[in-house]
C-alpha cells in the first residue's frame, strides 16, 4: 500500500502597457491518493485505487486599449474531486491474458465569473463581433462518470497475437442528460522475425469533459457529450540485440462530430481571452488527423538517445472547406541525448517544427483592415533546446533530488501572440493593425529541490 500527497500553488502577473493590459492569476491544487495492490491466486493480481483532488483557480484582469477593447474580467473556480479504481488481470489458460477494472468518479465545482468589455465598432465589424459583451455566471456544475472494461490478450499463434477490448462509460453532469457509450478496441502484432514487429491497431475513444471545463468564458452553460474519435494505426518496429530500435507508424484519427469551440485569431495562449475581440466560433462538422511518424533510439553504457521526425495534418472540415487547425505542423523533429552514471544525470532535448497557421491581416486601398482566410499563413520555424542536469543525494531518510533546467537554453525568438492595434501609419477609419506581443517561452533557468522518502 502507498499513501502519496501533492501539493502546489503557482501565481502569475502580466502588465502589457501598450494596449493598457493587466491581470493576476493564482491557481492551487491538491492531491491525495491511496494505492494497494495484491497478489491473488494462480498468478492473479489486483490493485485499488481512491483519491481527492481539490482545485481553485482565481483569474482577474482589465483591458484598456481604446478604439479596439476596453473592459474587465473576474473568474473564481472551485472544484473536489474524489475518484476510485478497482482491477484485477491475471493468465486465462495458457493462451489468454484476462484484464477488467471498473473506474468511477465524482465531481463537484463552483463557478463565479463576470465579464464586460466594449469593442470599437472598427473591429467588432471586423470580427462579427457586437461592440458590448457582457458575460455572467454563478454555478454549481457537477459531474459523475462510470466506466467498466474488460481485455483479452490472446496468443492466436506462435507469432500472432491480439489484444480485444471494449470499454463501457456512463457520463452525465450538468444539464448533459445520462450519456452511454461503448468504445471498443482492437490490435494486432505479428512477429516476421525475432527481431521484427509489425502491429495495427483500431479504436473508438469518448472524452469527456472535466468539471472545470465548462467554458462560461464564451457563454456555455452546460457541459457536451462526450467527444467521439476513432483512431487506426499501422507500424512495424525493429529492435537488435545491440540495442537499436527502429520504428515507423502511420495514423489516422478522425471525429464525425467534433465540438465547437473558440479561439483567439491572434492571441491563441491570451489569458483574457474574452476582451479581445478576436474571439471567434469554430464549428467544424468533421476534423482528421493524420500522419507518419519514423524513429529510432539506442542506449549504450551510460549514454542514450532517440531521434525523431514526424510529418503530420490536422484540419477541420467548415462549411466544406479543409482548414489547418491552429496547432497543427507539418513536420517535426524530436532528438533527445540522456547521460547517467552514478548520482548523476543529464539530458538535452531538440524539438524543431514548422510554424502553426495563422491568419494574416490585410490592408485594403483606403487603410482599412480585412481578414485573410482563416490559418492559411504560417508562422517561422519553432525551435526550442532544453537542458537538464540532475543530482541524487543519499540521506539518512531517503533521498535529495536537486535539479537545474534550462528551457529554450540558446533563447530563440519563437513567435507566440500578437495584438490588435490602431494603425499609426494607415489613415483608414477602419484601419487597424497586428502588433507582436511577448515570444513563445524566452530562455527560462529554474533549479529544485526534491526530498524523496
Amino acid at each position: 500500500m502507498s499513501l502519496q500527497v501533492l501539493s502546489a500553488q503557482d501565481s502569475h502577473e502580466t502588465l502589457d502597457p501598450d494596449i493598457g493590459k493587466t491581470g493576476r492569476f493564482d491557481s492551487r491544487t491538491r492531491y491525495t491518493w491511496l494505492h494497494a495492490e495484491q497478489y491473488l491466486r494462480a498468478n492473479w493480481r489486483s490493485e485499488a485505487w481512491i483519491g481527492n483532488t481539490e482545485l481553485s483557480s482565481d483569474r482577474i484582469g482589465a483591458i484598456n486599449n481604446p478604439n479596439i477593447a476596453i473592459g474587465q474580467v473576474s473568474d473564481y473556480r472551485r472544484a473536489n474531486i474524489w475518484d476510485a479504481q478497482l482491477r484485477f488481470y491475471g493468465p486465462l489458460g495458457s493462451a489468454h491474458q484476462l484484464e477488467w477494472g471498473v473506474n468511477w468518479s465524482a465531481a463537484d465545482a463552483d463557478y463565479k465569473y463576470h465579464s464586460a468589455v466594449n469593442f470599437g465598432t472598427g473591429v467588432a465589424q471586423l470580427f462579427a463581433r457586437p461592440t458590448t459583451v457582457v458575460g455572467d455566471a454563478l454555478l454549481s456544475p457537477y459531474r459523475r462518470d462510470t466506466s467498466v472494461y474488460v481485455s483479452d490478450r490472446w496468443q492466436i499463434l506462435p507469432r500472432l497475437v491480439a489484444e480485444i477490448g471494449v470499454r463501457t462509460q456512463h457520463a452525465c453532469g450538468l444539464e448533459l442528460a445520462p450519456h452511454d457509450s461503448q468504445d471498443p478496441r482492437l490490435l494486432m502484432s505479428f512477429a516476421l522475425r525475432s527481431t521484427t514487429q509489425m502491429f495495427a491497431s483500431w479504436g473508438v475513444f469518448h472524452q469527456a469533459d472535466e468539471v472545470l471545463d465548462l467554458d462560461v468564458t464564451d457563454g456555455l452553460r452546460r457541459f457536451s457529450p462526450p467527444q467521439r474519435s476513432e483512431h487506426r494505426i499501422l507500424g512495424i518496429q525493429y529492435h537488435s540485440s545491440e540495442g537499436i530500435t527502429l520504428r515507423a507508424e502511420a495514423y489516422r484519427k478522425a471525429q464525425t462530430s467534433p465540438r465547437r469551440r473558440y479561439e483567439s485569431y491572434f492571441d491563441p495562449l491570451g489569458a483574457l481571452p474574452e476582451l479581445t475581440p478576436d474571439r471567434v466560433l469554430v464549428a467544424p462538422t468533421h476534423s482528421e488527423m493524420h500522419g507518419v511518424e519514423l524513429s529510432s533510439a539506442f542506449a549504450k553504457g551510460a549514454f542514450s538517445t532517440r531521434l525523431s521526425y514526424g510529418w503530420s495534418r490536422v484540419y477541420d472540415d467548415i462549411r466544406g472547406m479543409d482548414v489547418p487547425r491552429s496547432w497543427n505542423q507539418a513536420h517535426t523533429i524530436d532528438a533527445i541525448v540522456q547521460w547517467q552514471r552514478g548520482l548523476w544525470s543529464a539530458s538535452a532535448a531538440l524539438n524543431v517544427h514548422s510554424g502553426w497557421p495563422t491568419t494574416p491581416l490585410l490592408t485594403l486601398p483606403g487603410g482599412n483592415a480585412q481578414l485573410a482566410a482563416r490559418n492559411s499563413s504560417t508562422e517561422s520555424l519553432f525551435q526550442s533546446l532544453d537542458l537538464r542536469m540532475v543530482y541524487h543525494q543519499n540521506i539518512q531518510h531517503g533521498a535529495l533530488v536537486y535539479t537545474v533546467d534550462v528551457a529554450n537554453a540558446l533563447n530563440h525568438d519563437n513567435h507566440c501572440c500578437a495584438d490588435i492595434v490602431r494603425s499609426k501609419t494607415s489613415p483608414g477609419a477602419n484601419s487597424l493593425s497586428v502588433q507582436e506581443s511577448l515570444p513563445w517561452l524566452p530562455r527560462i533557468p529554474s533549479f529544485g529541490v526534491r526530498w524523496e522518502f
